[in-house]
């Protein structure tokens, strides 16, 4: 049988695309969600079925760490820090408004953040939503979300669909490998069904809005984390907090769809977590187990073991930048606080790992005095320390912002109970250490347990070599 030219050219150039397909460098999608407790999905432990199928499934077909934490509790110098691999005071990110801080003094190493390192490395990257107060970021195409919070399509499946569609494409046509982070803005307030959430829309964005939830979950029906009051009230009030998990949900799902339809998705590295815990005090902003733990879960269909729930380390987000260079090849980056969990994922357990981890917590807006209050954390697996140098500095202190929320007002008129949490949230003790194995939701103090004095000071003296090594200007604390 004779074949015509256009046959060869035509099986040629399918044999090539096949070459460089299998040559090609992996791709790279770094999935979170905004504001989400670590329990708030089926899989971690929430009891509302079905409330995250898409996250769940990834979970089943990749590798989950049970401890790991992020380096920050707001947006952006925990995201700066998942990107870059260094803490917040390290970054320059620590918290919103100025970044870096006036008077924030440079590490003597400067490194790269993840999509510009990749970027240089022939990456074609891309950005949807969660990509402003950023650090110097390289990317090819970033979406925006306009206004925040209810943009038309910020929380919006076939949006995410679209835009990664877009990206992967883009990066087809560039004949480059993608680096891809996509961010719903769920289940960041405002919640569905809530009067912020109406009001919000009205005043910034009454022609072009999102779609609804596709759930209402009941009060009666809803996962109450351990660290809040279980009470009618309460219930009541994060109920529609989980229409919003649902609904990020499904904008995860469709990104995932998207990929698996290009055909990329035995190429492509996953990562997903959640950025810091939920909105309602105690969570957010604060240093507690909800505040820090995360879902951390990576997937590369037959490079990394499926289905295994790792509860031997302890890692943190500034641990994603170093485990991205080594999975996909590329040079070790230097002076990095993260380490590359690479081996771990491969199945491999290192000869020493950490016995702890880092996080911080500096300012919401520089700008406004009510917003400054820095505090630091040292995270066992069983264990926190919890440094609040606001409040040692000045004991009488209140955090304005937790202050002025709703649900503390709430604990305020009710029980006494109710009232002693509400009272702790808004003006904490300068020291807190607490099990968080047998108290998760960091309820019972034991700074001034003695059975706990050795364990404390062991947890103390790592903070303060901790945040000496590395340059923390908040470790000035230790010299008074």
């Amino acid at each position: 049988m004779k074949l015509k030219m256009k046959d060869l050219l035509v099986a040629a150039m399918m044999i090539s695309a096949m070459v460089q397909g299998a040559s090609r460098s992996p791709n790279v999608l770094l999935l979170t969600v905004d504001d989400m407790n670590w329990d708030s999905l089926e899989v971690t432990g929430c009891t509302i079925p079905g409330i995250s199928p898409n996250i769940d499934r990834l979970a089943g077909q990749g590798f989950r760490f049970h401890h790991a934490h992020v380096a920050s509790t707001i947006f952006g110098p925990s995201r700066n820090a998942m990107l870059t691999g260094r803490y917040p005071h390290c970054s320059g990110s620590m918290g919103h408004g100025q970044q870096p801080p006036e008077g924030w003094v440079a590490p003597e190493v400067i490194t790269p953040r993840l999509d510009t390192y990749l970027h240089e490395n022939g990456y074609y990257t891309g950005a949807i939503l969660k990509n402003s107060r950023q650090l110097n970021p390289t990317f090819d195409i970033r979406f925006h979300e306009k206004p925040f919070g209810v943009g038309a399509k910020d929380r919006d499946p076939d949006a995410f669909f679209e835009r990664t569609q877009l990206v992967i494409e883009n990066a087809k046509n560039a004949d480059k490998p993608f680096f891809l982070y996509a961010n719903p803005i769920d289940p960041h307030d405002p919640w569905p069904r809530t009067k912020s959430e109406a009001t919000m829309r009205a005043e910034w964005n009454p022609d072009d809005p999102y779609p609804e939830a596709t759930t209402q979950f009941d009060p009666d029906e809803v996962y109450v984390p351990a660290y809040l009051l279980d009470t009618p009230e309460i219930r009541k009030h994060i109920a529609p907090y989980y229409d919003s998990v649902h609904r990020g949900d499904l904008c995860i799902g469709a990104v995932l769809r998207a990929l698996e339809e290009s055909g990329e998705a035995e190429n492509t590295l996953i990562i997903f977590l959640s950025d810091n815990g939920m909105l309602p005090p105690g969570a957010k902003r604060s240093l507690y187990d909800s505040s820090t733990r995360t879902p951390l879960i990576f997937s590369w269909p037959g490079k990394i073991q499926p289905s295994v729930v790792d509860k031997t380390h302890l890692v943190s987000s500034i641990d994603i930048m170093p485990t991205v260079i080594e999975a996909v090849g590329l040079p070790e980056v230097k002076g990095l606080e993260g380490k590359s969990l690479w081996p771990i994922l491969q199945g491999n357990t290192p000869d020493e790992w950490r016995e702890f981890v880092y996080a911080a917590m500096t300012y919401y807006a520089q700008s406004e005095p009510r917003a400054y209050f820095p505090g630091r954390a040292m995270i066992g697996k069983e264990y926190t320390y919890v440094f609040n140098i606001h409040s040692l500095r000045d004991p009488e202190r209140v955090n304005a912002f937790d202050a002025g929320y709703p649900l503390i007002q709430m604990m305020k008129r009710s029980g006494e109970r109710e009232r002693a949490r509400a009272e702790h949230l808004v003006r904490r003790p300068p020291e807190e250490f607490y099990s968080t194995r047998k108290d998760p939701g960091c309820w019972n103090n034991l700074i001034g347990n003695p059975e706990q004095k050795g364990r404390i000071e062991k947890y103390k003296r790592a903070l303060e070599e901790e945040m000496r090594a590395t340059g923390d200007p908040e470790s000035v604390v230790f010299s008074n």
